[in-house]
């Protein structure tokens, strides 16, 4: 059990790691199959398109999150340029 409210979060960081790792993976897996399905039903037309919807559909869910965080944590970007300066976020 979680005894602190940071033994919580690096708890929940670990699972969401572990949950984002299993995504890829059976995205991995799932996407040959999708490719051989699409193209020889549609054709790669379909496929480009395919592509650029997810594209589209993962760019909207991140600009959704962008400026969330967990206030007071640490967690998440505070301010423009951090990431690319390599400048911690508190």
């Amino acid at each position: 059990m979680p005894t602190s409210r940071r033994d919580f979060l690096q708890r929940s960081a670990a699972t969401a790691a572990g949950v984002i790792n299993g995504m890829g993976s059976a995205g991995q897996l799932m996407s040959s199959y999708l490719v051989v399905y699409v193209t020889g039903t549609f054709g790669w037309n379909a496929l480009f398109y395919l592509f650029v919807a997810f594209s589209l559909a993962g760019a909207l869910l991140l600009a959704t999150k962008w400026n969330y965080g967990c206030r007071g944590t640490g967690v998440g970007i505070s301010r423009p340029g951090a990431i690319a300066s390599g400048a911690s976020s508190t």
